[in-house]
C-alpha cells in the first residue's frame, strides 16, 4: 500500500475523510466475507455429520446386513488351564470331550560345562574352537528339516561365531560365556523341526564332545535316527522295522549294496556342485572379457601402480603454495576422477582372476569325476571313478555311525529336549500338530497343559455376542439421529452475522467464542436437506421388516420402542430402547424380548435385523449417490457448496478492487485540491510581498 502524505495546506484529516466515503463499499464486501465464512461453517457442519453417517453405513450397517455376521458362538472349556479354545462361526453345537497327552516342544540341547581350555584359561565366547583341543580342520554337521550343513573348525573360528555358524544353519544357538554352555534349540516346535548334531570321523566326533554338544544317544533322539539311517533293519513280529543287531548285541552298518541311495545322493550333490561351477566360471570370463574389452586401447595396469599414481596427483592438488592455475587444479581433478575408476575395475578384476584360479583348481580335480554329455540337463554325468569313491565314503560314513551308536559316548554331559509334537484326542479320535494350536470343525483349540483325564468343551450359539451386537447398532443409531435432531431444532441465531477483525477487536476472546458459536449451532436449523435424511432413517426404522412367512414384524416385536414424546428428553425422542438392557435406567426394569429372542428364536431374530440393516442401508447408500451437485458417498451438495464459496472468493475480490479504485479516486481528488491550495498559497504569498506586508 502507497504511503500517502495529506492535508498538508488544507488542515484536513484527509485519511478518515475517505475511510468514511467507501464505508458503504467497504460494507458490502463486509456482507460477502460474512456470506462466505457461513458457508464455509455450513460445510464443515456437513462434513462432520456425513463422516458419521458413512461409518454407520459402511461399516455397522455394512456388516449387519449379512446373516453371517450374526452367527456368533462361543464355546466354554471345562477345564481352562489345560486349554483354550477360539469359535468359528461353522462349528457345531454340542459338548464334546477332549484329552491332552502331549504339547508340542522345540528340540533342545544344554550344552556340557566347558571349565577350561588346554591351557587352563575360563572359556569365554572369545575362546578359539582350536584351543579346546580340538584338531583345525575337523567337520561337525547339523541337521534341520532334512538339510545337513557341514561346519568345518579353522583356526579362527571362536565359541561365539560357532553359535553364529550354527544359528545360519537353522537352529537359536548362543554360547553363554558366564554358564560356560553352549545352548541349542530348534526354531519351531514340533518332531519334524527337531536338529541333530553328528560327526563323521573321529575328528569330528571329538569336537562335539569337547564343546560339550554331544548327548547321550538314548535322550538325543534326533541324532541317533541320523546315525541308525546308516545300519541294517529288519521288520519284528508285529511289523515294526527295527535295526539289526549282531550277537554281541551291537548295531550293523549297511553293506555297500544297501547304501545306493546315499551313494546317489552324495553323486548328484558332486554333479550339482560341478555344473554350477563351471556356470560361474564362465560368468566370470564374461565379466573379465567386459573390463579387458574397456581398456584393450589402454593399458589398466595393477591396482598397486594405479594407487601410486592416483596419490602423487592429490598431493599436487593438496600442496600448500601450489602454483597450480585453476585450470591445471580442473585437469588433475579429472585425472583422479579417471584413476578412481581404473582402480575400481582392476580391483574388481583382481577379484574376478582370484575366483577364477581357485574355480579352474576346483574344476580341474572333479574333470576325472565327470563327462560331457550334450543329451542330459546341465551337460555333464558323473562317472565310475566317482562312484567307485563315494561308494567307499558311504561305507566309511556307515561304519562310523554304527560305531558311534555302539560307543555312545558323551564326555562333558550335554542334556537333550527332543522336539515333540502335540497330541489331543477330542472325542477319543486322536489329532496331532507340529505346534499346540490345533483347527478342528470350526474349532480353535489350545493346548496349553497335558491333562489325565478327559474334560469337556461345551459350544453353542453366543447370545450375548448377537445381543451386543445389536445392542450397538442402537447405541450408534440414537446418538445419530439425536444430533440431527439437536442441529435440526437448534435455537435461532437471528441477527448473529460473522464479526469482522473491528468487530473482534471491540470484544474479549471469550465474547467472540460464544458469538460464533452460536452461529455454529445453528448453522443446519432448518436445514430440508437434513430434514430429508433424518426423516428418510426414522421411515426405515418405523416401517419393520417382511419375513419369509408373510408377516410383518416391527422393533417393538422385540422390545425395543423410543420412550414417546412427553417422556424423552429434547431431541431424543426418535431414539430407541431396549426392554431389560441394564445400561439403561429408562428400560432397564423391563423383560428382556430381545435376549430371549436370541436364545429361544435365533433364527427369527437375524432375519429381521439382516432385513432392517440391509433397508437402512440401502436407504442411506440412494441418499449419498453422486449427482450434479453431490459427490458419491455424500449427503449434501458439497459440488454446489464449493462453487459458491469460489463465486464468493471472487466477489470478494472483486468488491476489494472497487475499494482500492474508489480510495484511488478520492486521493486524486484531494491531491488536486491539496496542489490548487498550495498555488493559491504561493500566489497571495507574492501579492504581499509586492505589497510590503
Amino acid at each position: 500500500m502507497p504511503i500517502r502524505i495529506t492535508g498538508m495546506n488544507s488542515g484536513l484529516d484527509t485519511e478518515s475523510i475517505i475511510t468514511e466515503l467507501v464505508k458503504a463499499k467497504s460494507t458490502k464486501k463486509d456482507d460477502l466475507v460474512k456470506a462466505q465464512t457461513k458457508l464455509q461453517w455450513k460445510q464443515d457442519a456437513w462434513k462432520e455429520l456425513n463422516t458419521k453417517v458413512y461409518s454407520l453405513y459402511s461399516k455397522t450397517l455394512s456388516n449387519m446386513r449379512l446373516e453371517s455376521d450374526y452367527l456368533k458362538k462361543t464355546t466354554k472349556v471345562s477345564n481352562s488351564t489345560a486349554a483354550s479354545v477360539i469359535t468359528g462361526a461353522n462349528a457345531v453345537n454340542g459338548v464334546q470331550t477332549l484329552k491332552i497327552d502331549a504339547l508340542a516342544k522345540s528340540g533342545y540341547l544344554t550344552g556340557g560345562k566347558l571349565e577350561k581350555d588346554k591351557e587352563g584359561n575360563k572359556v569365554t565366547g572369545s575362546t578359539k574352537v582350536v584351543d579346546m583341543g580340538i584338531e583345525e580342520g575337523s567337520e561337525i554337521e547339523l541337521t534341520v528339516n532334512g538339510k545337513t550343513t557341514a561346519i568345518t573348525v579353522d583356526a579362527n573360528v571362536t565359541m561365539d561365531s560357532l553359535a553364529s555358524k550354527l544359528k545360519e544353519a537353522g537352529v537359536n544357538a548362543t554360547f553363554d560365556s558366564k554358564n560356560q554352555r553352549f545352548f541349542v534349540s530348534s526354531k519351531q516346535t514340533g518332531a519334524a523341526a527337531d536338529f541333530s548334531l553328528t560327526a563323521k570321523t573321529a575328528e569330528g566326533l571329538d569336537a562335539l564332545n569337547k564343546l560339550g554338544l554331544a548327548a547321550d544317544l538314548s535322550t538325543d533322539k534326533a541324532t541317533e535316527t541320523y546315525y541308525l539311517k546308516y545300519c541294517k533293519t529288519t521288520t519284528d513280529s508285529d511289523g515294526n522295522v527295527v535295526p539289526v543287531k549282531d550277537a554281541n548285541g551291537k548295531y550293523v552298518a549297511k553293506d555297500v549294496s544297501e547304501l545306493d541311495t546315499f551313494v546317489d545322493a552324495e553323486i548328484q550333490k558332486r554333479l550339482d556342485k560341478y555344473i554350477s561351477n563351471k556356470k560361474e566360471l564362465e560368468t566370470i570370463d564374461s565379466q573379465i572379457a567386459v573390463i579387458e574389452e574397456k581398456y584393450k586401447d589402454a593399458s589398466l595396469g595393477t591396482t598397486a601402480e594405479l594407487e601410486a599414481e592416483l596419490k602423487g596427483y592429490q598431493e599436487q592438488l593438496n600442496a600448500e603454495n601450489s602454483p597450480l592455475t585453476e585450470k591445471d587444479k580442473e585437469d588433475i581433478q579429472k585425472k583422479i576422477e579417471e584413476l578412481n575408476a581404473k582402480i575400481s575395475d582392476s580391483k574388481v578384476l583382481d577379484d574376478l582372476k582370484a575366483k577364477k584360479a581357485d574355480l579352474e583348481a576346483t574344476i580341474t580335480v572333479e574333470n576325472k569325476y565327470f563327462t560331457a554329455d550334450a543329451g542330459v540337463e546341465g551337460g555333464y554325468v558323473a562317472n565310475d571313478t566317482l562312484k567307485a569313491e563315494v561308494q567307499v565314503q558311504i561305507k566309511a560314513d556307515a561304519d562310523f555311525a554304527a560305531s558311534v551308536l555302539n560307543s555312545n559316548a558323551s564326555s562333558f554331559g550335554a542334556t537333550r529336549i527332543a522336539g515333540q509334537d502335540a497330541k489331543i484326542l477330542l472325542n477319543g479320535a486322536e489329532f496331532t500338530a507340529s505346534t499346540n494350536t490345533f483347527e478342528i470343525n470350526g474349532l480353535t483349540i489350545t493346548a496349553n497343559a497335558e491333562t489325565e483325564e478327559e474334560f469337556t468343551i461345551t459350544t453353542e450359539n453366543d447370545t450375548d455376542g448377537i445381543y451386543d451386537m445389536i445392542k450397538n447398532f442402537f447405541k450408534e443409531y440414537n446418538t445419530l439421529i439425536n444430533e440431527m435432531d439437536k442441529l435440526y431444532n437448534a435455537e435461532s441465531a437471528k441477527g448473529y452475522e460473522p464479526l469482522t477483525d473491528e468487530e473482534k477487536e471491540a470484544m474479549s476472546e471469550k465474547e467472540v467464542e460464544k458469538w460464533e458459536e452460536k452461529i455454529k449451532d445453528s448453522i443446519l436449523r432448518k436445514d430440508s436437506t437434513l430434514s430429508s435424511v433424518a426423516s428418510a432413517m426414522k421411515n426405515v426404522m418405523m416401517q419393520g421388516v417382511s419375513m419369509k412367512d408373510g408377516s410383518q414384524m416391527y422393533l417393538s416385536d422385540f422390545g425395543i420402542n423410543t420412550l414417546g414424546y412427553f417422556n424423552a428428553a429434547d431431541n431424543e425422542k426418535n431414539a430407541y430402547h431396549i426392554d431389560g438392557d441394564p445400561d439403561d435406567t429408562n428400560t432397564s426394569g423391563n423383560g428382556d424380548k430381545l435376549k430371549t429372542a436370541i436364545a429361544n428364536n435365533p433364527d427369527q431374530v437375524v432375519e429381521f435385523f439382516t432385513g432392517l440393516s440391509k433397508n437402512l442401508y440401502e436407504k442411506l447408500g440412494d441418499l449419498m449417490k453422486k449427482t450434479n451437485y453431490s459427490s458419491s458417498f455424500t449427503l449434501y451438495d458439497d459440488i454446489a457448496m464449493k462453487e459458491d464459496y469460489n463465486e464468493y472468493t471472487t466477489k470478494i475480490k472483486n468488491q476489494e478492487q472497487k475499494i482500492t479504485d474508489f480510495e484511488d479516486r478520492y486521493y486524486k481528488k484531494f491531491s488536486a485540491m491539496e496542489t490548487a491550495l498550495a498555488k493559491l498559497s504561493s500566489k497571495e504569498s507574492a501579492i504581499a510581498g509586492l505589497l510590503g506586508m
